[in-house]
């Protein structure tokens, strides 16, 4: 499929590419592949240090948080179960 995406870009003059999505957790991802080819990327995290169940560090990630409320109860509901589950915390980390 990334083959298939990336080929017909060609096909429609000045098309681009845009990739939205979490980092991935090896440098051999095609998604990080990406971002290293790409001259400029945007991205939005918090540092590994940062505490996982402060709101401040949700908005590290999420600059918009504050905007989108849903999101942000979302993230709350996210948090309870990943204090409580250890595989739920590593989904949680990475997003």
């Amino acid at each position: 499929m990334l083959a298939e995406l990336e080929t017909s870009r060609g096909k429609i003059p000045g098309s681009k590419m845009l990739w939205l999505g979490t980092r991935a957790a090896s440098p051999d991802r095609p998604f990080e592949a990406a971002f290293r080819a790409v001259g400029s990327a945007q991205f939005h995290a918090a540092a590994r240090k940062d505490p996982p169940f402060q709101p401040r560090t949700w908005q590290k990630a999420n600059p918009g948080l504050d905007r989108l409320p849903d999101l942000e109860q979302t993230i709350r509901q996210e948090a309870k179960r990943a204090k409580v589950d250890p595989q739920a915390l590593a989904s949680f980390r990475a997003l």
